[in-house]
């Protein structure tokens, strides 16, 4: 879910606040340790700046949110010294949106 309120700036510009509901599948693992992610949710907010006519560009820095549980896998001899991986952090989105 995404929601964008924009303000005009002239003919060709418009900007504005960015937020965004996330839902993330289980990451795969491919590594020795034999472990399980969950799947998780997040939120994503930051500011939203399109620039042209018919086909605009778009450019929105983000801050994302979003932490996956991490567990062994059952029966196996692995241990985790934390039950949590945090992937939050800055985005930057370039996009071309066309207007019809």
């Amino acid at each position: 879910i995404d929601f964008i309120p924009r303000f005009k700036a002239g003919s060709r510009v418009t900007f504005g606040p960015h937020f965004a509901y996330l839902m993330f599948k289980a990451p795969e693992w491919d590594g020795d340790a034999e472990l399980e992610f969950s799947s998780t949710d997040g939120f994503m907010s930051g500011f939203e700046l399109t620039f042209g006519g018919e086909v605009a560009f778009s450019l929105a820095f983000d801050y994302i949110d979003a932490t996956f549980d991490v567990e062994p896998v059952l029966g196996s001899d692995w241990q985790v010294n934390r039950n949590k991986i945090n992937m939050s952090g800055m985005s930057v989105q370039i996009g071309i949106v066309g207007h019809f």
